[in-house]
């Protein structure tokens, strides 16, 4: 019988079993990063809060993005949550995979719970120049979205993760507009949300993994799944360039930190930079998970 923690593959090139350790850990670490720049911007800054709030304003009335993303928005609930979650750990059951299925159970978990104890322990500072209403970051309907499209990552067979990954950024692209477009969400919530989700996925991925009976290295981006990371690359890289382009533009154009008015010509442009920059990171989260690799 093969050995399961024989990690190498010399004739293939996989990667050592440090190689399969470090990759999630490098893309917790990675993700844990991006989540201090976006509290650190757009809420311990000025300007940031300026720019964030300036979205909102910028939304305009309700219209076709409000028509795209209020379905997707609605079916988030106390049943629905509950539901999901018997869902993909029911998919880890299936596959008699047990372990996988509390990871799942605890990555669902876990990422929702912080961003509740995240929303609780930190403060926005009042500059004076924001709109009412204090905290809100990061969403919680977001997270909801996040963590389903990257639990269902983790527990499906390694053949189906590129399709699964497309669909997951989608499912979080609509329900981090749909917040957007409600006026429930600032744009930095919905990307906090999406690097909690994330983190979480690498957390429970690091620990699985330094538990030998657990997995088997294989191709971190398996064939079948290379169309679908080329796919999320260009859509990330374009959407990125975007949304940093337009929301650089918005910020150093501006006439003074306090106007965050619709009359200042800028709102709708940082609308769509906004809009930019959700998918942008909706799409790189998700690829840097799919770099993690397979779970077996």
């Amino acid at each position: 019988m093969t050995d399961v923690t024989d990690v190498t593959s010399p004739t293939r090139g996989f990667p050592t079993r440090l190689d399969f350790l470090v990759r999630p850990l490098l893309a917790t670490g990675v993700l844990l990063l991006g989540l201090w720049a976006t509290w650190f911007l757009f809420l311990r800054s000025e300007l940031g809060q300026v720019v964030d709030d300036l979205t909102l304003t910028g939304r305009g009335e309700p219209g076709l993005p409000d028509a795209l993303t209020r379905p997707v928005l609605g079916v988030v609930s106390a049943p629905y949550i509950i539901a999901a979650g018997v869902v993909i750990v029911g998919i880890a059951l299936l596959q008699r995979r047990y372990a996988l299925a509390v990871a799942a159970a605890a990555l669902y978990i876990g990422s929702n719970v912080t961003t509740q104890l995240i929303k609780g322990l930190l403060d926005r500072p009042d500059y004076g120049a924001v709109l009412a209403y204090g905290n809100s970051w990061p969403s919680g309907h977001t997270t909801v979205a996040a963590a389903i499209a990257v639990c269902v990552l983790l527990v499906v067979p390694a053949r189906g993760r590129g399709p699964v990954a497309l669909v997951g950024t989608l499912y979080m692209v609509l329900t981090g507009w749909g917040t957007v477009v409600a006026g429930w969400h600032r744009p930095a919530d919905v990307i906090g949300a999406f690097m909690v989700a994330g983190a979480w996925y690498g957390i429970v991925e690091s620990i699985r993994r330094c538990v030998p009976s657990q997995y088997v290295v294989t191709d971190p981006v398996r064939t079948a799944a290379r169309g679908s990371a080329r796919s999320l690359d260009v859509i990330a890289g374009i959407a990125a360039a975007l949304g940093v382009g337009i929301l650089a533009a918005t910020a150093l154009s501006l006439p003074g930190t306090g106007d965050v008015s619709p009359g200042s010509g800028l709102a709708q442009w940082a609308y769509i930079g906004s809009c930019c920059g959700i998918v942008a990171v909706a799409a790189g989260v998700q690829r840097l998970l799919l770099a993690v690799g397979p779970h077996r």
